[in-house]
Formats: structure tokens, C-alpha cells, sequence
């Protein structure tokens, strides 16, 4: 006889920089969790002007985000990054994307600055 179809445990992980440093990534879905710490580290790594990122989570749930938060420099924050600083990334997950970038956002918020707004930067499912 055969074995019965389990389903593959998938790791989702996020690492961000240091505040106020601007890298951060979240690695696919992967069935190795250190590939996918590696992964994401990496390419925070590289967005980050190749200096040290940290874990900010991991989760085996289906879907994972990362929000940060930021404070404008001058009048409004843009997509370009010298219009803004960052003030900490927060971590959120969930069985939709919606859930897990709301996740995210209410971590965020939590512990929001008075003066930083947050946004989500990136959200990512698996299978």
C-alpha cells in the first residue's frame, strides 16, 4: 500500500534591517526552512546596501507580509525613498494575503510612532 498524501509543511520568512536602514524580504514558500532564512536574508542583504539584516518572523501559515513604519522627510512620503525614514519593520501572517497584510499593519501600528504612518512593503503565499 501506499502512504497517505500529507501536506508539505512550506516556511515563509521575513528579514528586515536595522532601523533606519531600508532592506527588507520575504522568501517564497519553501519545504526547507533554512533555505528559506537564507533566501530572505540574502535579499535584504542586497537591499539593503549589503549590511546585516535580522530575522523578523517566520511562519508555516499560507500567506506572510511585512509592514513598516516610516516618518516623511519634508511633506509627504513617496515611493522614493528620500522622501521618507524607517522607523522599524513589523511582521503579520495568515491564511489570505488580506489577512496577513492586515496582520502586519495592526503590528505595526501597535507600535507606531506618533509622528510614522504605516504601509505595507511586501506580501507573499505559498501553495
Amino acid at each position: 500500500g501506499s502512504a497517505a498524501a500529507r501536506p508539505v509543511a512550506r516556511t515563509l520568512v521575513a528579514y528586515a534591517a536595522p532601523p533606519p536602514g531600508r532592506g527588507f524580504a520575504l522568501s517564497e514558500a519553501l519545504t526547507d526552512r533554512m533555505a528559506a532564512h537564507r533566501t530572505a536574508e540574502q535579499a535584504c542583504f542586497a537591499r539593503n546596501g549589503n549590511a546585516a539584516c535580522r530575522a523578523l518572523g517566520e511562519t508555516s501559515e499560507r500567506c506572510a507580509a511585512v509592514a513598516v513604519a516610516v516618518r516623511a522627510q519634508g511633506t509627504v512620503v513617496t515611493a522614493d525613498p528620500r522622501t521618507f525614514i524607517a522607523l522599524f519593520y513589523a511582521f503579520g501572517t495568515g491564511t489570505e494575503q488580506r489577512r496577513a497584510e492586515q496582520a502586519a499593519l495592526s503590528a505595526c501600528a501597535a507600535r507606531r510612532a506618533p509622528d510614522g504612518s504605516c504601509r505595507v512593503e511586501i506580501a507573499r503565499c505559498g501553495p
